[in-house]
């Protein structure tokens, strides 16, 4: 049997650049808008069944876009991304914080979980740095495992997930710590499994369509028979409702393959738009402190609507805002990555490697 010799590779180091599709962006961007209406408008999303396959239709993009790439080391080219969106949050926190009498901690315990996790959809950020640390293993075993056996594997791992959940939390899929983890996963595997294996499947365009409306008609349905059978039940018969209940994988799917077959040409304002998602989704949550922190400032009379509105317009702005200086940023960390790859410490490690 030959030898396998692990090696490092410098596309592994270094940042490599992906031609963006206009259709995925405006996908991330409708998601990232998705997520808004999730965590903003509680009453409204909890009528909107499809909108709990948002994060498994990220974790699916992912998997379609990097299951072919040799791009072992991503999880530490997304450590700096981590940073930056840390710093940024901590510093616009501090700074609303401290400039007024208003506070948005007001203990040490507070200070201490959010210095520790930052907001609560920031359990999407470490979620995803774990992925990315499977992903050389999930890219192989899809390979390796062929077309029949890798769907068989995911849609069993699938069935596995929803079955624990039936059993231990009536139909509701652990919390979200618990769910974040295996979602991603299983959603990653089938965005690569389409990617190596199914190409096929977005050639029926017409089906893809109808099956999508229908889908979420289905879901929608489910959704008004548990209101109208369970009205003061609200953990049982969770088909919808969270990121890794019952229905929700297949609208992650739905909503890839539907923006997947989307005839579009390239327009560089969407694939702008796209590539502030993350950054709307990191900060988000904190923007709501922030416009409390202007309701105070100025006295104006408190409402949810006017709250939620301004957050949402705050958090697109500082998403703008901070868009060139990550980019930056970012040309600044691959700039010191290409000259650490030519120093003497980086060939003998590649070098020891190799022995």
């Amino acid at each position: 049997m030959e030898k396998q010799v692990f090696k490092i590779n410098e596309n592994n180091i270094k940042e490599v650049k992906t031609k963006r599709s206009s259709n995925i962006e405006l996908l991330r961007i409708f998601m990232a808008i998705c997520v808004l209406v999730i965590h903003f408008l509680p009453s409204f999303q909890a009528n909107i069944p499809f909108l709990h396959g948002c994060v498994g239709a990220f974790a699916m993009i992912s998997g379609y876009y990097l299951v072919e790439k040799k791009d072992n080391l991503r999880f530490l080219k997304f450590i700096p991304t981590i940073v930056f969106l840390y710093v940024i949050n901590l510093s616009l926190v501090l700074i609303f914080n401290f400039s007024s009498d208003y506070k948005i901690f007001s203990t040490r315990l507070e200070w201490i979980k959010f210095l520790q996790l930052g907001t609560g959809p920031w359990w999407y950020i470490y979620a995803v740095f774990i992925l990315y640390i499977f992903t050389p293993f999930f890219n192989a075993g899809l390979k390796v495992t062929g077309k029949k056996v890798s769907l068989i594997l995911i849609i069993s791992f699938w069935l596995t997930f929803q079955i624990q959940a039936l059993l231990l939390y009536s139909y509701r899929p652990f919390t979200y710590i618990h769910n974040a983890l295996p979602t991603l996963f299983f959603s990653y595997l089938l965005g690569g499994w389409l990617k190596l294996f199914g190409q096929n499947v977005f050639n029926y365009k017409k089906t893809i369509w109808i099956s999508t409306i229908v889908y979420f008609l289905v879901q929608l349905g489910f959704h008004l028979l548990y209101v109208f059978l369970y009205p003061q039940k609200d953990d049982w018969f969770d088909l919808s409702k969270n990121n890794g209940s019952l229905l929700s994988f297949g609208a992650s799917f739905f909503l890839f393959a539907s923006f997947k077959i989307m005839p579009m040409k390239n327009y560089k304002f969407i694939d702008f738009l796209g590539s502030i998602s993350l950054f709307i989704f990191a900060l988000h949550m904190s923007t709501i402190w922030f416009s409390k922190f202007f309701f105070h400032l100025f006295g104006w009379k408190y409402n949810s609507d006017g709250m939620y509105s301004l957050a949402s317009a705050i958090t697109f702005l500082i998403s703008l805002l901070i868009y060139w200086p990550y980019k930056k940023y970012m040309q600044g960390i691959n700039f010191l990555t290409n000259k650490f790859v030519q120093t003497n410490f980086y060939k003998k490690l590649v070098v020891d490697t190799q022995l």
